[in-house]
């Protein structure tokens, strides 16, 4: 399941052209030549320590050989030690051995971007001139200009350490639950990929940096194969994690879920089918609605080495697993996503992305099946060394995250920190509206067609189910005033016009097309003894308009009514004129408008509300619409 601990595996040196194609950099002492290559085939075994040794005694015997010296800064480089590794390096560029110039400032200009000296990166990748390296020198130059540019641009954080966690010297992942000030992670209990990983957790005392003492999570859940990157829904009663067991082959990592009864975690199950493969599967992200999963995986038909996936609740079970796309996903790997409970703002890590370097925290915006807007989380959150996961608190201003970085030549450390925020870092400009569309009778899921109007702009945009069973959700801006309508064939619609704007969740019920049937058609009101239509109703008549059109055997009546303000007969005619005007509007926007439509007066014979209140009474001025046929 760790990822990013891959230097347990024994890894093949890559002896680069360097070591076998380029005689002419050879030495002419034949020793110094022997024992260079007693170093190249310790190194392609993992042994390391003989290389160096090899090495060092190769230099030795010939001072100035330049590929014993590569061969050593490319050991240090890969154990992390990128100031040694540099050091190495340009010894040789400034004592001028016999060795490819182009190379030597693309790899030293390399390492000082991994150091995050940006500045001293730019100076040696801009000395490359050698056209097979142009592209991947472009590609880090891309990535210095941005890291210079925006950490000008860098939030108001300031990152703490939980130092309380470095009894563990690798845990990552964490998970924050506010209710309780909680603290989940991961943790393994040594430095070697076969030491026991687990969950555990530990209270917060204080809102400064005071943590209480680390607990396992259940006997249930740990065991002694390895637990890790752990979420949970939003009751905390469910809990999603990764099981993975180790052998020769490496590791292999699913997707589990237990469920708390009464204070006791059950028995972990397995996931099914459609999460989990015969490959690797971890970092999960439940939705706070309980009806959206993400993970991390490396099976085929992805972009990369590992992407993102995400899997849509079906009944009580999940459905097919989805790659997030290109949107997302890149030929690089994409890890650890996190979806804020708002159903908004969604985080994820990668390192083929524009970066600081390594890993970095990425955001983008959730909306339905994809993500969008996808820019990095910034600086100082993010910088040169590796940021693997990030958990963020309901209110925005409270964010973990884990980083990873070299402490010695050997091995790495994984950190945890927080930082508390002095703004809440979530899109609070936006909102969602999702739900399902269902027979009113029934209960059963119908298809739809939602049309989405932008009142600021009339723009409409229009959407399909791709089956009866399918929810529709919806990002939108809390500046912009809209009308949805929902709709499905043989069946009456629903208009929506927000007042409160959050985010929501609803079951909307249409009523199939019926004798006797009643379209509700919102605003559709009149000022006192005025027979003229609001602008706002024509509206709501153009969409009645539309739906006449789609179902041209409804036949459909028009009533008026109104308040007991004057005498019958006026009432009796005030209404007629009402009528005949919604009449009019709607025969003159739909051409077989005619055909399909009456008007009746029924003045203020049929109130709605019969009390006093002046205010309600306008209530009772109003247009009915009643299907008579169909």
């Amino acid at each position: 399941m760790n990822f990013f601990f891959n230097f347990f595996f024994i890894l093949f040196f890559v002896v680069s052209y360097h070591s076998f194609c380029q005689p002419n950099f050879l030495s002419k002492n034949k020793k110094a030549n022997k024992l260079y290559y007693e170093g190249v085939s310790f190194s392609k075994i993992g042994e390391f320590e003989l290389a160096l040794d090899k090495y060092n005694k190769s230099i030795k015997s010939d001072p100035n050989f330049a590929l014993p010296y590569i061969n050593l800064g490319e050991i240090y480089k890969k154990r992390g030690n990128y100031s040694k590794a540099i050091s190495v390096f340009r010894n040789v560029l400034n004592n001028k051995l016999n060795y490819d110039l182009d190379k030597l400032n693309y790899m030293i200009g390399e390492l000082y971007f991994f150091s995050g000296e940006y500045l001293n990166s730019k100076t040696y990748l801009n000395k490359v001139k050698n056209p097979i390296l142009i592209d991947r020198r472009d590609k880090f130059l891309d990535n210095i200009n941005f890291s210079i540019k925006t950490l000008n641009d860098s939030i108001l954080a300031v990152p703490q350490l939980i130092e309380s966690l470095d009894v563990f010297f690798l845990k990552y992942f964490p998970y924050y639950n506010e209710k309780d000030q909680t603290l989940y992670f991961t943790a393994r209990e040594g430095t070697s990929l076969y030491d026991d990983e687990n969950l555990y957790y530990v209270k917060r005392i204080s809102k400064k940096n005071n943590w209480g003492e680390i607990m396992k999570v259940s006997k249930t859940i740990n065991s002694e194969n390895n637990e890790g990157s752990i979420s949970f829904s939003s009751d905390k009663n469910t809990m999603v994690f990764s099981f993975c067991t180790s052998s020769f082959k490496g590791q292999s990592c699913d997707l589990y879920f237990s469920k708390k009864n009464n204070g006791i975690w059950g028995i972990p199950k397995k996931l099914n089918d459609n999460i989990n493969s015969e490959y690797w599967e971890s970092h999960p992200s439940l939705s706070s609605d309980g009806n959206y999963l993400f993970f991390s995986s490396n099976r085929p038909g992805g972009y990369g080495g590992k992407d993102i996936w995400m899997s849509r609740k079906k009944g009580k079970d999940w459905g097919i697993a989805k790659n997030l796309g290109d949107s997302v996903n890149t030929m690089y790997n994409e890890i650890a996503p996190f979806l804020h409970n708002n159903m908004i703002d969604f985080y994820f890590s990668s390192n083929g992305r524009k970066s600081f370097g390594g890993y970095d925290i990425y955001h983008g915006l959730f909306n339905k099946n994809l993500i969008k807007d996808i820019s990095n989380f910034g600086y100082p959150i993010n910088n040169h060394f590796n940021q693997s996961s990030m958990n963020v608190s309901r209110d925005g201003k409270l964010v973990f995250y884990t980083n990873e970085e070299y402490v010695d030549e050997k091995v790495k450390s994984s950190q945890i920190y927080f930082a508390n925020l002095e703004n809440s870092i979530l899109s609070d400009d936006l909102f969602y509206f999702s739900g399902k569309v269902l027979d009113k009778k029934t209960e059963k899921l119908i298809p739809w067609n939602i049309e989405i109007k932008n009142l600021s702009n009339d723009k409409i945009d229009k959407f399909n189910s791709v089956d009866q069973n399918e929810e529709f959700y919806f990002l939108l801006n809390k500046e912009i005033k809209y009308e949805i309508y929902i709709k499905s064939e043989g069946y009456n619609y629903n208009v929506f016009l927000f007042e409160e704007k959050t985010s929501q969740y609803q079951n909307i019920y249409l009523d199939p097309v019926a004798f006797g049937l009643k379209l509700e058609v919102k605003n559709i009101y009149f000022d006192l003894d005025d027979d003229q239509l609001y602008d706002d109703s024509k509206g709501q008549l153009d969409i009645l308009a539309n739906w006449l059109k789609s179902n041209p055997s409804v036949r459909l009546e028009i009533s008026g009514h109104t308040d007991d303000s004057g005498t019958e007969q006026y009432n009796m005619d005030l209404s007629r004129r009402r009528a005949f005007n919604v009449y009019k509007y709607l025969t003159e926007k739909y051409d077989r408008g005619a055909e399909q439509i009456t008007y009746i007066a029924y003045g203020n014979k049929r109130p709605i509300y019969t009390g006093a209140d002046e205010e309600r009474k306008k209530e009772n001025r109003r247009i009915e619409f009643k299907i008579i046929s169909q």
